[in-house]
């Protein structure tokens, strides 16, 4: 993806983010009493927004969308993508192939993204258990982003356009697991210092 490519990619997309951040904040506002928002909590939420709007970004045109095989089928064998890691490493060249591949850039964006989200919401896991907390809430996440492309958001189109992947799953799930643990590390070395 060139830079221009990129803006184009996400400008729309941040658009859409915000107004899913507005719409989540004022559903929390009459759902949950005597809520009053900090910035910690505009920053969680607004990452969880842009995280699931982009996972289902850029929207099709309805009249272009080809269903007559019925979408993208899902990839349902886990670490499949690394095959496509091992392709580019076969073929050697530096960097540059790795920057310029949709697979690599996609992975990197999706483990980046859920690492912030789970160091955004470390401050909401409590206990002995914050792994598994953290665990189960980048399941949540990641499971409503695929089956969001496994249904055609929900409905919204007649078949996918973007494709489920069980290595999204695990990728997503690691990133936001690798944000608690990061978020955590740097609590506990703030703590420690005199």
């Amino acid at each position: 993806m060139t830079p221009d490519q990129l803006v184009a990619y996400l400008g729309p997309a941040l658009i859409y983010a915000s107004l899913l951040t507005a719409l989540i904040f004022g559903g929390l506002r009459g759902v949950v009493r005597g809520w009053r928002p900090q910035m910690q909590d505009a920053w969680a939420i607004s990452l969880v927004a842009f995280f699931l709007v982009l996972t289902q970004h850029p929207f099709p045109d309805p009249a272009t969308l080809d269903c007559s095989q019925g979408g993208p089928p899902p990839i349902l064998q886990p670490f499949a993508t690394l095959s496509r890691f091992a392709l580019l490493w076969d073929r050697g060249g530096g960097p540059g192939p790795w920057i310029a591949d949709k697979v690599v850039q996609a992975s990197a964006m999706n483990f980046v993204l859920c690492l912030l989200i789970g160091m955004a919401i470390t401050r909401y896991l409590r206990g002995p258990r914050v792994a598994l907390q953290a665990f189960l809430c980048g399941a949540a996440l990641s499971l409503t982003a695929e089956i969001l492309q496994l249904t055609g958001l929900l409905g919204v189109y007649p078949c996918p356009y973007r494709q489920f992947e069980v290595d999204d799953l695990i990728l997503n799930i690691g990133g936001v697991m690798a944000g608690v643990a990061l978020a955590r590390l740097f609590r506990r070395r703030r703590d420690l210092r005199p």
